[in-house]
């Protein structure tokens, strides 16, 4: 009755227990977590919205949750900057670009960050970096410019920006940058008296853009301060091309004619001013003082003007033809000379003279094209030296015209045409082979250099062009062939030096590329023996041998590298990884945890040193360095408390030293962090079990085994298809039981005398378990022919200590 009582007390406490979880479990479920994805997005509208403070505080906790997020490491990043505090800010954009060295707003952020700063050759590398992998990246490309003018590396930046306009001549936001560098340029030698320089800057701007108005007005002031009117003149035509009625221009049109004398021409400018500003008194005043000067100059008929009156009599003369043609061009009237020499070959259309002058003025006002025809056909009718130098030199303009417009093809077709009837013109040769190049087609390029090399045997240029050429082919051997041979005859060239490098580099990384690793070793090497602190020789070759498990070679390599730089954190890292894998684990991970506190907010590295130290723990305990072993899993919890790992190992470890207690407490502070994770609670199980079974622990074996089953139970809830599960949570189950009533039946034939009897026993027994043992009592009942029995028995069990 007391059983039964107790029976239902326990059962009735468990119902109000199950009712008290219920609203509890409810209250848990509705509790939602914020998580990363949803403290970037809070994160962002602070930044937005200036609130840098409480955006880095959402993004640390966002990194709290997910470690590992880039986007949330760019976001702190950008927050830190925004506050000052640069060198938190420039940690954050590290950490995304080693993680995601594609993420190109990092680069942009971290760029700019050092720009801030006049960091400027810590941003010339982000840019290098960026470029490497957004090698288009117009954004880039002109911060590298400008960080190069920063630095006051004129000659790269020059050169960089010819190489860009010549790669994307279709950009236009590129051509305008480009046309406003050469401009600044320009001015920045005018004021340093650089006079030739600026020109010669100015004059690239017109090669790219013909009409631009900048570099046209500083060359005509040049002109004009160097007293060459005709020059002047002819830049001053050009605009008027593109605005016949620009009121500015015709003024200055017309004080260059009046300064070179050429009043008939000034003064119809001036008419035309009138009639395009007839409000203007000024000019009006200035068309009398023309009128004046002209009048006081020319005394006697202009000698121009008579001889047209002659060809508006005689239209065919030929002396007056001759006469205007000559005066039109010596006056800079190339138009007006063209005009006259296609009147007079209407007339004398073999004149040789007449024919020069056309190829002249033609040549004057860069018809090039028109101007080359002409001559190929003077020379096709006297074929003489000097007639076929003129073709070609007209041919080169031309073809340079069409560079100029962008029209490749054409411009290769006419160096071509020269090279038919000039095959040994350098200009052409050159040309050719850079346009070949440039449009990819590397096998007619080389084609060309070789051509070339025929008629200027070991010209090193032409050389090193083909070696250039077909690196870009990817033909490497073919080129370093040729840039070893360069060097061995010019060893003090540095041009040919560091593109031997440069190439022994890159075929080396493509080789890489290809798992060649072999191969790729001896390049990185002869880059070594040349420049023995070449870090781009340096890495690939720790890459390599680490590939290829060479893990002693790789260190020398590693270490060869901090020397040279002893801050680079990722060659520590490298080094503290091939450790590991040569079983040196304390000292791999004495690196990482340098690390780790020089970087305390990198939680990359942090979870680098946590494993290292875990795989040293392993290492022991496969030794038998159980105690070693453990101090370590330590240290991985004072690290990361919540690592699975770390606390299942180390239960283990205390479990098979008999540290049963110290096992479990493991266990529970894993389920601590972790409630319900199956492998945890299961060991919780087997640890109860083991408790409850040792002697010691007699007095509280009933609770242990109840507590053992409530964990393996809720283990086979979790996965009811497991048998193992099961059965084990039901062995428990049985281990808690404390009554026992037992039901029997004893069917027997007794054979007496040759008499056989049946004698059936029924039986009855209850058994109840103690602490101490058992007792049980049993009833037995017998049914015979010659009468029944009854029989009644007790039984008691004691359980003895071990001293016992």
């Amino acid at each position: 009755m007391r059983t039964t009582m107790k029976f239902l007390q326990t059962w009735i406490l468990s119902f109000v227990l199950l009712l008290c979880a219920v609203p509890l479990h409810a209250q848990l479920v509705k509790t939602k977590r914020t998580n990363a994805d949803e403290l970037l997005d809070q994160a962002t509208i602070q930044f937005n919205n200036k609130n840098y403070y409480k955006c880095i505080q959402l993004s640390r906790q966002g990194l709290s949750k997910r470690p590992d997020y880039p986007d949330l490491h760019f976001l702190l990043g950008r927050a830190y900057a925004q506050v000052g505090q640069y060198d938190s800010a420039r940690l954050e954009f590290q950490i995304v670009l080693h993680d995601v060295p594609r993420y190109r707003e990092a680069y942009s952020q971290a760029c700019n960050l050092e720009l801030k700063q006049k960091r400027y050759q810590e941003a010339l590398c982000y840019m290098d970096d960026a470029l490497y992998f957004f090698p288009n990246d117009r954004e880039f490309m002109l911060k590298k410019l400008a960080i190069l003018e920063d630095l006051k590396y004129y000659k790269y930046s020059d050169a960089y920006a010819s190489r860009l306009i010549t790669k994307y001549p279709e950009d236009s936001t590129l051509l305008r940058y480009y046309l406003s560098y050469k401009i600044d340029h320009a001015a920045l030698y005018l004021r340093q008296g650089n006079i030739a320089r600026a020109r010669y800057e100015y004059d690239k701007v017109l090669e790219v853009d013909p009409g631009n108005r900048d570099a046209i007005d500083a060359i005509y002031n040049l002109e004009i301060k160097s007293g060459n009117y005709e020059n002047s003149l002819a830049y001053i035509n050009r605009l008027l091309l593109t605005e016949p009625n620009n009121y500015e221009y015709l003024l200055k049109k017309m004080s260059i004619l009046e300064e070179l004398r050429r009043y008939p021409e000034a003064i119809e400018i001036s008419n035309r001013i009138i009639t395009l500003y007839p409000g203007d008194r000024k000019i009006r005043g200035i068309n009398q003082e023309l009128r004046m000067a002209a009048g006081r100059f020319y005394m006697n008929t202009d000698p121009y003007m008579q001889f047209q009156s002659v060809l508006e009599q005689s239209p065919s003369n030929r002396d007056a033809l001759n006469y205007v043609t000559g005066i039109a061009y010596s006056r800079g009237l190339y138009q007006e000379c063209l005009f006259w020499c296609n009147r007079a070959l209407r007339y004398y259309p073999s004149d040789r003279d007449f024919i020069n002058k056309k190829i002249a003025s033609l040549e004057s006002l860069e018809k090039f094209g028109a101007a080359a025809d002409l001559a190929e056909r003077v020379w096709m009718g006297n074929r003489t030296t000097a007639n076929l130098d003129r073709f070609v030199e007209l041919k080169i303009q031309s073809a340079k015209g069409f560079m100029a417009d962008l029209e490749m093809d054409s411009a290769l077709i006419a160096f071509n045409r020269i090279l038919e009837l000039s095959p040994s013109n350098p200009i052409a040769l050159n040309y050719a082979i850079n346009i070949l190049a440039g449009q990819k087609k590397y096998d007619q390029a080389v084609a060309v250099v070789d051509k070339s090399l025929t008629f200027y045997p070991d010209d090193q240029f032409l050389l090193f062009k083909k070696a250039n050429i077909l690196s870009e082919a990817e033909r490497y051997e073919e080129s370093e062939t040729i840039l070893f041979d360069l060097l061995k005859r010019y060893p003090d060239n540095d041009r040919y030096f560091n593109g031997f490098v440069d190439l022994k580099l890159t075929n080396g990384r493509a080789l890489v590329k290809n798992q060649d690793y072999d191969e790729a070793r001896d390049h990185f090497k002869t880059v070594l023996a040349l420049q023995p602190q070449n870090m781009e020789a340096i890495t690939p070759l720790i890459n390599v041998e680490i590939s290829t498990k060479n893990y002693d070679s790789a260190l020398v390599y590693i270490n060869q590298g901090i020397e040279i730089t002893p801050n680079d954190k990722e060659l520590y890292l490298k080094k503290s990884g091939v450790l590991e894998v040569l079983n040196r684990h304390k000292e791999a991970y004495a690196i990482t945890g340098d690390l780790w506190r020089k970087y305390p907010y990198n939680t990359k590295i942090r979870d680098i040193y946590a494993d290292q130290i875990a795989a040293s723990a392993r290492y022991n305990a496969k030794r038998g360095r159980v105690d070693v072993a453990l101090q370590e899993y330590e240290k991985v919890l004072a690290i990361i408390p919540k690592d699975t790992l770390a606390i299942a190992a180390s239960a283990n470890l205390l479990a098979e030293k008999q540290e049963l207690d110290k096992a479990l407490y493991r266990v529970d502070s894993g389920l601590h962090y972790y409630p319900g994770n199956e492998a945890l609670t299961f060991k919780r199980a087997t640890l109860l079990e083991r408790l409850a079974e040792a002697p010691e622990n007699k007095s509280y074996r009933d609770s242990l085994f109840g507590n053992a089953f409530l964990a393996a139970d809720s283990v086979a809830k979790m996965k009811p298809w497991n048998a193992d599960y099961v059965d084990y949570a039901n062995y428990l189950k049985s281990k808690t039981f404390k009554n026992m009533v037992t039901f029997g039946v004893l069917l027997t034939t007794i054979d007496f005398d040759n008499n056989r009897t049946r004698a059936n026993i029924a039986t009855i027994q209850y058994m109840r378990i103690k602490k101490w043992g058992s007792w049980a009592v049993r009833f037995n009942y017998a049914g015979r022919f010659i009468g029944t029995g009854l029989q009644l028995e007790g039984d008691i069990n004691y359980v003895h200590s071990k001293k016992a």
